[in-house]
């Protein structure tokens, strides 16, 4: 993957030639967030609050024909925020499933 700096260059070169909605889902404290960090800023943190509601971050990558705009909403895994999920995930194009490996509990939760 190119380096933010690269990317950012190369995007003034070339217009953003699509744009798409990727939503992280899981449980609370399975790495959401951290991974959208590390995708977004090449980033990790050993300790990060809880997400409230959701987090939006935004990260173009490039491709043959020009680049793509990733628009990303984190959401919050806890049960008091389940009921703003919906609001969350509408209209998205792409949706990760984000769960503890070492939780039986966390895989069962993620695919029922």
């Amino acid at each position: 993957m190119a380096s933010p700096q690269l990317a950012h260059q190369q995007q003034q070169q070339q217009p953003i030639t699509s744009s798409r909605k990727l939503v992280l889902l899981g449980e609370s404290a399975v790495g959401k967030s951290s991974l959208v960090l590390q995708f977004v800023k090449q980033q990790f943190d050993d300790y990060r609050e809880s997400t409230i509601g959701a987090a939006f971050l935004t990260q173009t990558v490039p491709v043959q024909q020009g680049f793509i705009k990733f628009e990303i909403w984190d959401t919050a895994g806890q049960e008091r925020y389940k009921s703003l999920a919906p609001m969350y995930y509408r209209n998205a194009h792409a949706a990760v499933v984000v769960y503890d490996i070492t939780s039986s509990v966390s895989r069962l939760l993620a695919f029922g």
